[in-house]
């Protein structure tokens, strides 16, 4: 249940659209986007001091193609709440977010949040 919590207080920031546009060409893998290859990696993070993520990939398809490369460096990006809902710390909480490439134009790229339990 605690994971399910601190799931709860990941805090992705919400660019304007042009701006997520213009960061996902930034980060989708070059040789994917150009032969419109679409990506899925889940990556296993840990929460660390000032809600910073320390994340390993997971789950990644396909092989081959960097999109978990991609995924742990826009996961650098991201902060997470100190503290749950119910007051108690998420450092050395887990997570465990996907993240969806899809090619373009634009190209694009979702974070799947996984299914309430």
């Amino acid at each position: 249940m605690r994971s399910h919590l601190l799931a709860l207080g990941l805090v992705l920031a919400v660019p304007s659209a042009a701006a997520a546009q213009q960061e996902a060409g930034s980060h989708y893998p070059a040789t994917a986007a150009q032969q419109l290859v679409s990506g899925r990696v889940t990556l296993e993070c840990v929460i660390a001091e000032a809600g910073r993520l320390a994340c390993e990939v997971f789950e990644e398809a396909p092989l081959y193609w960097e999109f978990g490369e991609a995924a742990l460096a826009i996961s650098t990006e991201w902060r997470v709440s100190q503290r749950t809902l119910t007051g108690e710390p998420t450092i050395g909480g887990h997570l465990r977010p996907t993240l969806v490439f899809e090619p373009g134009p634009p190209p694009h790229i979702r974070h799947v949040r996984p299914p309430r339990r």
